[in-house]
């Protein structure tokens, strides 16, 4: 069975040391993530649902610092959850939750409400290529 790299964005090229580099991001690199867990597609599927079910919990957390305007608490909880979203290899969100991230980090808040917005849909594409990939 082939992998899915479920590319999003334009296609970015960087000039780095000569040699150019694509910097698409993948909604879910399957093929990255098999190489890191030795090819194991159950244990893949494990470790995917657990990162869906711990979104759900974080997302209900992230809720509530974001209506307290806890600018120290959503800089943690997006660093916690963009380490899990690359260990999953989940690149947009991990990207967003950078971004996120970043900001809380500044403590401007001003465009969290719509980059977490953003990355509730990028979650749910997520969620529909990982579906998709199990059902083939």
């Amino acid at each position: 069975m082939g992998y899915q790299e479920t590319k999003v964005g334009k296609n970015k090229e960087e000039r780095s040391q000569g040699q150019t580099v694509n910097t698409a991001l993948c909604v879910f690199n399957e093929k990255d993530f098999l190489d890191n867990i030795g090819g194991d597609r159950v244990l893949m599927g494990y470790l995917v649902s657990v990162f869906i079910d711990d979104f759900g919990q974080w997302k209900e957390l992230f809720e509530k610092a974001l209506a307290r305007r806890d600018a120290v608490l959503l800089r943690q909880l997006a660093h916690k959850m963009k380490g899990s979203a690359l260990n999953v290899r989940a690149e947009v969100i991990a990207k967003l939750l950078g971004d996120i991230e970043e900001k809380a980090s500044k403590e401007d808040l001003s465009w969290i409400r719509s980059m977490f917005d953003a990355l509730c849909v990028e979650f749910k594409r997520f969620e529909n290529v990982f579906t998709t990939i199990r059902q083939a």
